[in-house]
């Protein structure tokens, strides 16, 4: 090869070489732009994370709540359940209504009736009629006191059978409504979760480019090396300043830092998560 070829060759080359060099400084730059767009995503998710640690506490103070109301309930479902059937086993007892009489009148009737007969100079007949008399209406009295006794016992368990009832149905819809409360709670998670995994699916797309961009960031530093290889022989035989790569030197020695930093992480955590991989492809 002539001495005008070879000094062609090596122009090309430099032009080549220099043409490579931009290329790889557009292809760091967009690393960089997306590792700006990734950090993003921090502090996006952040809030949301705020919002399900609020909402799952919200949830552990309602099963506490829940767990208390579904005691009591059960407690008065027996109670109810007693008391109806007292009820209406009561109900079963039911005796006849006295028309017209009560305790006070009977009682005067029979006060005035004994009083009477001891006062009173009747023949034996007589006597013994009204003494028949005093016998009824003493019957009549006990059967009406143990008959108002009766509703008496019956209108209280009845109330306590209606406030009983009352309660049950109070706490029921209070279990309901806390119920409620928890699954608006889960509802909410669920788009929050769904919105986390949307923003997380656009934050992998991003690392699968920026995984992208790295070899094609090796790629280039590669190829860009091999041709300044090939410029500096030429530059000996032309009898030219041997050319510098300053660049290569640099970039190479940021992804051996990286390399390295990735190893001792590695050795001191023996796993990697997700910030971890982000904050060493960031340096």
């Amino acid at each position: 090869m002539g001495s005008e070829e070879k000094k062609k060759e090596y122009l090309d080359l430099k032009t080549e070489i220099k043409e490579i060099s931009q290329g790889i400084d557009e292809v760091y730059q967009e690393k960089e732009e997306l590792f700006e767009q990734i950090n993003q995503f921090k502090d996006e998710l952040s809030p949301y994370y705020d919002q399900i640690s609020q909402h799952n506490e919200e949830i552990i103070k309602l099963k506490e709540e829940l767990s208390k109301k579904k005691a009591e309930k059960e407690v008065i479902f027996v109670e109810l359940n007693e008391s109806n059937q007292k009820f209406k086993k009561i109900q079963d007892q039911k005796p006849e209504k006295s028309e017209g009489q009560n305790l006070d009148s009977l009682k005067k009737k029979i006060n005035a009736m004994e009083y009477f007969i001891q006062t009173e100079a009747l023949t034996f007949d007589k006597e013994k009629k009204m003494m028949r008399s005093i016998n009824q209406l003493k019957k009549q009295h006990d059967s009406l006191l143990s008959s108002e006794s009766y509703w008496k016992d019956y209108k209280d368990l009845r109330d306590k059978t209606r406030d009983l009832r009352r309660d049950f149905l109070k706490l029921k819809k209070e279990v309901r409504e806390i119920n409620s409360k928890i699954k608006d709670l889960v509802d909410k998670k669920k788009v929050i979760f769904d919105k986390l995994d949307e923003i997380k699916d656009s934050r992998k797309e991003l690392l699968d480019r920026v995984s992208q961009i790295k070899e094609e960031y090796k790629d280039k530093i590669s190829n860009k090396k091999d041709k300044v290889k090939v410029l500096k022989e030429l530059a000996v035989e032309l009898g030219e300043k041997e050319p510098e790569d300053k660049q290569s030197r640099r970039r190479e020695k940021d992804i051996a830092t990286q390399e390295k930093d990735i190893g001792e992480l590695l050795q001191k955590k023996g796993k990697l998560t997700m910030d971890d991989l982000l904050s060493l492809r960031r340096n």
